[in-house]
């Protein structure tokens, strides 16, 4: 009977060793920005635990600088009072999300269902309208001038007139004359999302969203490459993303420890 104790007692040791070492679960916000029903890009984001006093902006965090289709961020980018193997530690605690130089802001209680949007508005005359944002050739609005996409140009070869064409590039990468000609897709929140699992699983590896496809890198090899790859070194021969996201993210995590997998 000692000794069955004994073994359970280890069992769930090891049980419980393997929860706390495993990556936090996400916790996406995504959020949008308008001035008079504008979106605009260019802004930066401040995110504030009132409880604990953490802020975090897009200093830190490039998903936290407002792109035409609104901002993200998660919970688990606060450093302080998280605890994900906690499920009844984090939820409720007060955020206040603002806008860097403007007085806007809006504040939620931390929810325990994911992803959670909110919604920033600003509402002022023309007058101020002009000195907050720049409306660029192709509709959108952004901080600045300098931060519209640029205008590309092409020359017929027939004439010596230059006739300028405007190209505008979707989410998939499809160039068309008008913006409105995009196919429609979630791929900018997908986009968002993915950056997002990205800076929380940093520690396995590096992750990206490339041309549609979900690429990432580890320690042993140079590029960027499918995680479902079956590498021919044993040493770096991670199980593949397709029989399982978490199974293949901790053998990354091995693998940038140094840890060989043939051991």
């Amino acid at each position: 009977m000692k000794k069955t104790i004994i073994i359970w007692t280890i069992v769930m040791m090891l049980v419980l060793s393997i929860v706390v070492a495993s990556p936090p679960v996400p916790a996406p916000i995504r959020g949008y920005f308008y001035i008079n029903d504008h979106s605009v890009a260019g802004y930066t984001i401040e995110a504030e635990n009132l409880r604990t006093g953490e802020v975090i902006s897009g200093a830190d965090h490039i998903e936290m600088i407002t792109q035409s289709g609104g901002f993200a961020f998660d919970l688990s980018f606060f450093t302080q009072g998280y605890a994900p193997e906690i499920p009844d530690f984090y939820p409720g605690d007060p955020i206040e999300v603002r806008v860097g130089g403007i007085d806007v802001k809006e504040t939620f209680n931390a929810p325990d269902t994911f992803p959670y949007s909110i919604t920033l508005r600003l509402s002022v005359d023309s007058i101020v309208e002009s000195t907050l944002l720049v409306q660029c050739w192709d509709g959108s609005y952004v901080k600045e001038a300098g931060l519209c996409p640029a205008v590309t140009t092409t020359t017929i070869s027939t004439t010596t007139t230059t006739v300028p064409k405007v190209t505008y590039v979707c989410a998939d990468g499809l160039e068309v004359d008008d913006k409105s000609d995009c196919p429609e897709s979630d791929e900018g929140f997908l986009g968002w999302i993915i950056s997002i699992i990205a800076a929380v699983f940093a520690a396995a590896g590096g992750f990206k969203f490339y041309k549609g496809r979900y690429m990432h890198y580890h320690r042993g090899l140079s590029s960027y490459h499918d995680p479902s790859t079956r590498h021919r070194n044993l040493k770096y021969r991670h199980r593949l993303w397709k029989d399982g996201a978490w199974n293949c993210i901790n053998d990354v995590t091995k693998i940038q420890k140094g840890i060989d997998l043939t051991q």
